[in-house]
């Protein structure tokens, strides 16, 4: 014999349901971060390193740039067409 559901199972999946959107809700908002930006650079980056001040980054045909304004601006110090990978 089966038992009547008494509501309080409902509420528990309802809760269950609530707290997975709001989880999925802000991860969401996690990624759309302002303090992200993402920039077209004339090579493919494989690596960055920062030396005081400075973010030095490098990849294909063997570019490196530099930042002093933490990523915003880049200044191309060295690049190599049909170059090797850095």
């Amino acid at each position: 014999m089966r038992k009547k559901s008494t509501g309080i199972g409902k509420l528990l999946f309802l809760v269950y349901i609530c707290v997975l959107l709001e989880t999925i809700l802000f991860a969401g908002q996690e990624q759309t971060s302002p303090d992200w930006h993402s920039y077209d650079l004339p090579f493919r980056v494989l690596n960055i390193t920062s030396t005081g001040q400075l973010l030095w980054i490098c990849g294909t045909d063997e570019t490196i740039a530099v930042s002093s304004d933490n990523g915003a601006h880049w200044q191309v110090k060295h690049r190599t067409a049909d170059g090797g990978l850095l």
